[in-house]
């Protein structure tokens, strides 16, 4: 099932890929994280050009992985004024519509948040339902999981957070026509 393409004619056929991604910002002081596109209220705030969603950056640059396409700074860099604030949702929904340019659609994703703070198992269900609309996917193919850094390093000491994500694409129906 492999078809060999140009160089810049993004990935080779291959009837499923995986993509890895990871994402890191600073906290501080605050008035609440948006997580998982989920907008959580607590004492911290990202610090992040964006909304700073560690997760949805994360996730992002798996499937932009997964693609052999780059990575999230590749297509909204911080540097870009118009991305200042921006819904991480956005991105995602912008890097999905690549996915599926390409001719593949997402089979299953995998999150994980590592933070002190806030604690988010209350907001995970949401988390997976706005995920899943995004990657138009069911919530049962989302799966979001928080863990701590064990009060180690600078996750641990509460100036970070970091997020990890893990996703399978599969290639749609018979590209050769």
């Amino acid at each position: 099932m492999f078809r060999p393409r140009s160089r810049d004619a993004g990935p080779p056929d291959l009837a499923f890929r995986i993509g890895h991604g990871y994402d890191a910002h600073r906290i501080e002081a605050g008035d609440g994280v948006t997580l998982g596109g989920v907008q959580i209220p607590c004492v911290w705030r990202l610090i992040a050009h964006s909304d700073g969603d560690v997760l949805i950056h994360a996730l992002c640059d798996a499937l932009l992985g997964a693609c052999a396409l780059g990575d999230i700074g590749k297509f909204f860099p911080d540097t870009d004024a118009k991305f200042k604030g921006v819904d991480s949702r956005e991105l995602l929904r912008d890097v999905v519509a690549r996915v599926d340019d390409l001719g593949y659609a997402v089979v299953n994703a995998d999150l994980t948040l590592i933070s002190e703070v806030p604690k988010v198992a209350p907001h995970v269900n949401l988390m997976r339902a706005r995920l899943a609309e995004d990657l138009r996917v069911s919530p049962g193919a989302v799966n979001v999981k928080a863990t701590t850094n064990e009060r180690m390093g600078h996750i641990g000491r509460k100036e970070g957070m970091a997020g990890h994500a893990v996703v399978l694409i599969a290639l749609r129906g018979d590209r050769s026509a």
